[in-house]
């Protein structure tokens, strides 16, 4: 979890907010009888970041965040496409993972801002990581053929096929 993921998964929502360095939660109002506390209080490193500095609020203490990412999704990033791979049952990208009904590659690599790699598998999966396994071979580009849940005009890798991407 990093509040751009958070931020991905509540775009339809006025609000959203991390927890505990693992939790994400989305709402339209703010509850009355919750007091705001000292920022020093909210200290939980995220989960799902390589940046150890990038905070997630604490044990009971959200870090709130109105949206900004209302109906377009998460922040976006440059990402370039590294061709299309197969897949195994151990992952190659072992960062986070989502499936999305509406996944296209950008939403996959906003999703993935935080990590050096993001890929695309069967229409509406994505997948995060900072490393790729050098042992996993590369596939012809016509094998991930699966349109894009949230573009029927791009291809969103296949079964067992993920299309690559480099962050940055």
């Amino acid at each position: 979890m990093t509040p751009s993921t958070c931020s991905g998964f509540c775009k339809n929502f006025t609000y959203f907010g991390v927890e505990a360095g693992n939790q994400c939660y989305c709402g339209h109002t703010i509850q009355n009888g919750y007091p705001k506390v000292e920022d020093r209080d909210c200290a939980q490193v995220c989960n799902g970041s390589a940046n150890r500095t990038l905070i997630c609020g604490g044990p009971w203490r959200l870090d709130l965040y109105t949206s900004t990412a209302r109906a377009i999704g998460p922040p976006a990033v440059n990402y370039t496409d590294q061709g299309c791979f197969v897949d195994q049952e151990t992952r190659g990208l072992t960062g986070g993972n989502y499936s999305i009904d509406n996944m296209t590659p950008q939403l996959c690599a906003g999703l993935c801002g935080d990590y050096r790699f993001a890929g695309v598998e069967n229409g509406n999966q994505c997948f995060c990581g900072n490393t790729w396994p050098s042992t996993y071979l590369k596939a012809d580009q016509k094998e991930c053929n699966d349109t894009c849940g949230g573009d029927p005009a791009l291809t969103c890798g296949a079964t067992w096929r993920l299309e690559l991407y480099a962050i940055g």
